[in-house]
């Protein structure tokens, strides 16, 4: 927004732990904005920080996981017209990022 205040979505968790929705953060200068994805129905906490550029692509994109165990979340990119756009990020047993 051209006030620089963050725009949100309601985020949920189904039973399986998946994210419904993602809540978004965009500030008019690009800063970071944390989002908070939710709890898995295995009580392990799914965290990221999205940076948004001018442009709406996203430069980075840190997972944090509390355990050591698959778990899917999602990188959000907000294009030049606001639309979100999506992408699955799993973490395996070693704590690596796998994205595609």
């Amino acid at each position: 927004m051209a006030n620089g205040r963050v725009q949100t979505k309601k985020v949920g968790v189904t039973a399986k732990g998946r994210v419904q929705t993602t809540k978004v953060g965009v500030t008019a200068n690009g800063r970071v904005q944390t989002t908070k994805v939710g709890v898995t129905a295995n009580g392990r906490v799914q965290t990221k920080q999205v940076r948004v550029t001018a442009n709406g692509r996203v430069q980075t994109s840190k997972v944090q996981v509390t355990a050591n165990c698959r778990v899917r979340t999602k990188k959000v990119g907000v294009t030049a017209n606001g639309r979100v756009q999506t992408t699955k990020v799993e973490v395996t047993a070693n704590g690596r990022v796998q994205t595609k």
